[in-house]
């Protein structure tokens, strides 16, 4: 771990040190980024509480940064700070992006095809089923799902992805010691053995707190291109996300429902206040990113925007040619992972090339 990222751990341990003040103190003391921390610069550098504060910790903090060190490299988490080339691009502009991440799992993904879906914990069977629809659909077209892994709309959205071999985000209201809902520990550990990744900016010890979802929720969006409220009431925490969403000039969709029910109320808000657009088909989201509608004598429906088929989907396509094969036979024979093969799958058979048959195996279309 180089000095500069040492040093923003260092200020992260210090209470009362928040993402402002950290990022201030960079830009007063670019010393920061390549020698170790001069304790008396810093504490000329803040407020008097602030540097009462740390006059009273400061003798602890190389100790409680050993510790730490120690405790992420125990439990596999990685450190990305917002200076290092791994950060996230969509979180730099967002209002308070953190200075630091803590990640467990593969972070890589791609931008352009994710999209957030959230919405209530006390959820209806209406809410159940056009989650389970919508994102069913969303991760058969090959995007990545992001979510809160609360109980709920979040859980579902998450389980969804993963059954249709989707490849999933999840980012946390605290840090990795507490797997919060404790009912969520098995769906956590799947996301990462499949491929996905969780995120917080909180120390690993930090509990869930109420004051941390808010927070959380400007990171689900700012990591999405766009943001899907499946079922949420007046109040929810789901409509905060929606909001963050549209500030950050994302796409804001949601699901409409009964105009007397309560746990609608916050979709149709949105709906009314011009904030999030009206979505009834997982169609009315794919066109704003890149699908268009194509009609021929084969089929009709939404196709990728490419005149010809690239190396990967070449491959796929000759393999399936020799089959039929299932999904998992694809993944096996040609070692992609599943969010590289899906995307692939899709635009396949959205150009008519190939065809789903009976126990999710794939067979080509004779003309």
């Amino acid at each position: 771990m180089d000095i500069f990222t040492l040093n923003i751990l260092k200020l992260k341990l210090v209470p009362y040190f928040g993402n402002k003040t950290i990022f201030r103190l960079i830009e007063q003391l670019p010393q920061l980024k390549s020698s170790d921390i001069d304790w008396k610069d810093i504490e000329n550098s803040v407020t008097h509480k602030q540097r009462e504060t740390l006059r009273n910790q400061r003798s602890q903090i190389e100790d409680r940064l050993d510790d730490l060190i120690n405790h992420l490299d125990r439990n596999h988490i990685n450190v990305i700070t917002f200076f290092d080339t791994r950060y996230p691009e969509s979180l730099k502009s967002i209002f308070d992006p953190p200075v630091v991440l803590f990640i467990k799992g593969e972070s890589q993904y791609e931008y352009n095809m994710s999209i957030a879906v959230v919405g209530t914990r006390k959820y209806t069977k209406y809410g159940h089923d056009q989650c389970l629809k919508f994102c069913t659909d969303l991760a058969r077209h090959g995007f990545t799902i992001i979510s809160g892994l609360a109980s709920g709309i979040d859980s579902i959205a998450h389980q969804t992805a993963l059954d249709n071999n989707a490849k999933c985000i999840g980012v946390l209201g605290s840090g990795f010691d507490y797997v919060y809902p404790s009912t969520n520990a098995r769906l956590y550990e799947t996301i990462i053995a499949k491929g996905g990744c969780l995120i917080t900016e909180y120390l690993p010890y930090q509990a869930p707190d109420k004051r941390f979802f808010p927070a959380r929720n400007r990171l689900i969006a700012g990591l999405s291109r766009g943001t899907l409220i499946v079922e949420a009431a007046s109040k929810s925490g789901s409509l905060i996300t929606a909001n963050f969403a549209f500030e950050q000039g994302k796409f804001v969709y949601a699901i409409p429902a009964d105009i007397i029910r309560v746990s609608s109320q916050g979709c149709n808000d949105l709906i009314k206040n011009n904030i999030a657009s009206l979505v009834t088909d997982v169609e009315d989201i794919l066109k704003d990113y890149g699908f268009a509608r194509q009609k021929n004598n084969l089929q009709s429906g939404l196709v990728k925007c490419e005149d010809d088929l690239n190396e990967n989907e070449s491959a796929v396509y000759d393999l399936i040619c020799k089959g039929p094969y299932s999904t998992d036979e694809l993944i096996e024979l040609l070692s992609f992972e599943p969010s590289q093969l899906m995307p692939i799958i899709t635009t396949l058979e959205l150009k008519g090339l190939i065809r789903q048959n009976e126990y999710d195996s794939w067979s080509p279309v004779i003309r």
